[in-house]
């Protein structure tokens, strides 16, 4: 096998999804991020989906005596496979695209490399830093243009850490004086006020360090004290600030009746 090279495609093949065999258990794991020269694009880069060992010498009857201890295991033949799914190439104008043509099979698998990542995944330029990519060292960044200019979604499963990923971000938007407003029902915000010292061991891997926003956050509550008592302040509408009419401005003139009682009965309640 080449120099450096850590697999071979084999077997059917196609613009966006390979195989290849692998050179030791070692060379390569499930998430890691590969590179595959594209006899037309140059340097494509994949991520490997499964990886799967198996043996042709290791028979069901062989692992049966061997669990039951009537024989031991000796030295099989054990073949690594990878499956990949290309993320593509950045052409000319930066645009992110998937070779037309197959890969062929022959064609020899390396590790990516650092530049080639960020190029494709377009994490060369940015300035709001969350954190590093998943088994790499490449750090994340995000254009602060481009998040508080357009829409953004923060997608995950439960528990997967979108509302602490939303603090990064909040944070690194603080630290760049960019005025926000934070409409938080579950109250999980708050602790911007406050350093994190949970972890401390992961502060250097990230090149961070611990930080309250105490003198730039104002938590407010709505009405009274009762939802949120450590609330710095109340939010109330006493109808000159803000009337309902002033509101209405901002919605669709072609609201209901009912969608502008439901407004005025909510100003209503808000009211000193």
């Amino acid at each position: 096998m080449a120099k450096d090279s850590i697999g071979v495609i084999f077997g059917k093949t196609s613009s966006t999804s390979f195989r290849f065999a692998v050179s030791d258990s070692l060379a390569t794991r499930r998430a890691d991020y590969i590179k595959v020269w594209h006899e037309s694009d140059g340097w494509a880069l994949a991520q490997v989906s499964t990886i799967t060992s198996s043996s042709e010498d290791f028979s069901v009857e062989e692992a049966v005596d061997a669990a039951e201890g009537t024989s031991k295991i000796g030295d099989m033949d054990e073949h690594i496979i990878a499956d990949a799914t290309v993320i593509g190439v950045r052409d000319k104008d930066g645009v992110l695209r998937v070779p037309k043509s197959p890969f062929s099979p022959g064609d020899k698998i390396f590790k990516a490399d650092d530049v080639l990542i960020k190029q494709t995944l377009g994490l060369m330029r940015g300035d709001v830093y969350i954190g590093l990519l998943d088994g790499q060292s490449v750090r994340v960044n995000l254009d602060a243009n481009n998040l508080v200019q357009k829409h953004c979604s923060i997608l995950a499963k439960t528990g997967a850490g979108k509302s602490y990923t939303g603090g990064v971000i909040l944070e690194e938007l603080l630290d760049k004086g960019v005025p926000l407003l934070i409409i938080d029902p579950h109250g999980e915000y708050a602790t911007l006020k406050l350093p994190n010292d949970d972890k401390p061991s992961s502060f250097e891997r990230y090149g961070i360090t611990p930080k309250g926003y105490a003198s730039q956050v104002t938590v407010y509550t709505p009405a009274n004290n009762v939802l949120n008592p450590s609330a710095d302040s109340l939010f109330r509408l006493n109808g000159i600030n803000l009337s309902i009419k002033e509101l209405s401005q901002f919605f669709s003139d072609e609201r209901s009746q009912n969608e502008t009682g439901i407004l005025f009965e909510a100003v209503s309640k808000l009211k000193v």
